[in-house]
């Protein structure tokens, strides 16, 4: 059960390390649908301002 959570948290670091080179390159699109966190900074940093 500890080995699947380290796995776990593992994968997410490496996760969001690919999504944010993918973003930086401009080649990224984010879909709010995951487990992890998106903020609304987040959120207004890849859509726009929502308002």
């Amino acid at each position: 059960m500890a080995a699947n959570m380290v796995t776990a948290a593992l994968r997410a670091v490496r996760d969001e390390a690919e999504a944010a080179r993918a973003q930086a390159a401009g080649s990224a699109t984010r879909y709010p649908i995951g487990s992890i966190d998106f903020t609304r900074d987040d959120w207004i940093e890849h859509y726009g301002d929502l308002q």
